[in-house]
């Protein structure tokens, strides 16, 4: 089953966590590639930026129509 994990950026390491174990499972855990990287600290000036103006991040980098892609494309959420 393809499932999207979506939530609040402050969960970035547990959506990370959560699909690690929905793959153990026999799932396919989906989120943003981008959330991973924020996760585990490697894109510093993205976190900063989003700090600042999350919504004007969320829009300029195509956030929105990731997640809304994903969600269409996935079983659950």
């Amino acid at each position: 089953m393809r499932i999207t994990i979506i939530g609040s950026i402050k969960f970035r390491k547990e959506m990370v966590g959560t699909r690690d174990k929905l793959n153990e499972m026999g799932h396919e855990g989906i989120i943003c590639p981008v959330m991973e990287d924020l996760a585990f600290g490697r894109n510093p000036e993205l976190m900063k930026r989003i700090e600042e103006d999350h919504g004007r991040v969320k829009k300029e980098n195509g956030f929105i129509k990731w997640y809304y892609n994903a969600i269409v494309n996935s079983d659950a959420v």
